[in-house]
C-alpha cells in the first residue's frame, strides 16, 4: 500500500509502554521503496 510521506507526520509512535513520541522525519529509500528510518519527538 503507497502513502503520501506528509501523512506519515504527526503519526504516534508506540512501545510496549504506550506512546513515546510522534513522527517528525522519515528516510526512504529509493532503491527498495521503503522508509528506512522514522525519527521522532516526545
Amino acid at each position: 500500500m503507497l502513502y503520501k510521506a506528509k501523512t506519515l507526520n504527526e503519526y504516534r509512535l508506540n512501545s510496549f509502554n504506550g506512546e513515546i513520541g510522534k513522527v517528525k522525519e522519515c528516510y526512504f529509500d529509493d532503491q527498495y521503496w521503503t522508509i528506512r528510518i522514522a525519527t521522532g519527538y516526545v
